[in-house]
């Protein structure tokens, strides 16, 4: 089969491309380079993730399409979080307790059969140029401080890789997953709502604005939860900045650097924490 027998384009990223694929599925389809193994990884990741108690996308085979290789999913139809926000944002908290119950829920699962996440953690730090040997040291150091669980943590969970389907929300993206300590997965979802590289098309002072009030929100509601001291969010927060440096993303270097160096208030001083 060709690419151009396959359905519509529906989406692109940096290293794949969706396209519609029959009546109720999508491929993704990873651009010509992108390596075997890491599309075999992906695979893997999304099958066992399936198989779990957590709202995922079915996964159904692998594919070669004019020499690209692909995955095939099953296709969920609806709005993001995101985007549901941006419409409708008087239910920001409505959606948010919704979208933290659904963290909870996959941080309380187990798996030892994902990658192990503090070590991703620490060959991504470790690829650092930007920081001092002696930082890296102290950052990777800050890992041996949080317990050695199997708890299965997204990697990646932001509202854009939230779809509310059919009155259920569903997790998508699964290709960061792994096992680890959820403290770390909580401060990875905080950058990725607080970030100054923003996409959607919407006045920049209004998604400033938005971000502040649901990265507040979200760790709030977290900790009420699941609730973790303000030592251990900070060091987690830091450990997390230094990984996400190693992404490249536009606009986010010096902000991330300011959270690492302690030139950045506390994001937790917007609610009460002990400790």
């Amino acid at each position: 089969m060709y690419i151009r027998d396959i359905g519509k384009k529906i989406g692109a990223g940096r290293t794949a491309v969706i396209y519609e694929y029959g009546q109720d599925k999508i491929v993704k389809l990873f651009k010509v380079g992108f390596p075997s193994a890491a599309v075999q990884q992906e695979y893997q990741i999304g099958k066992l993730v399936s198989s779990m108690a957590v709202p995922a996308p079915q996964v159904g085979s692998l594919v070669k399409l004019d020499g690209q290789e692909g995955i095939v999913y099953q296709k969920i139809s609806g709005f993001t979080l995101l985007e549901q926000l941006i419409r409708s944002f008087e239910k920001a908290a409505t959606y948010i307790e919704k979208f933290v119950q659904l963290h909870v829920k996959i941080h309380s699962l187990q798996s030892s059969c994902l990658p192990d996440g503090r070590q991703k953690l620490v060959d991504k730090i470790a690829s650092q140029k930007l920081l001092q040997d002696s930082i890296k040291e102290q950052l990777q150091a800050g890992l041996s401080d949080f317990p050695a669980v199997n708890s299965l943590c997204h990697g990646d969970y932001h509202p854009d890789n939230i779809i509310l389907h059919n009155g259920q929300l569903i997790v998508i993206d699964w290709v960061d997953a792994y096992y680890g300590y959820p403290l770390l997965d909580v401060a990875r979802t905080y950058l990725l709502i607080s970030t100054p590289y923003v996409q959607v098309h919407v006045d920049t002072g209004t998604i400033s604005e938005m971000q502040k009030v649901l990265a507040g929100k979200y760790l709030e509601e977290y900790y009420s939860l699941r609730p973790f001291s303000r030592e251990d969010f900070n060091r987690a927060l830091k450990i997390v900045a230094a990984a996400r440096l190693a992404e490249n993303v536009p606009n986010e270097q010096e902000w991330l650097l300011s959270i690492i160096h302690d030139r950045s208030p506390s994001p937790i001083s917007v609610f009460s924490i002990k400790g």
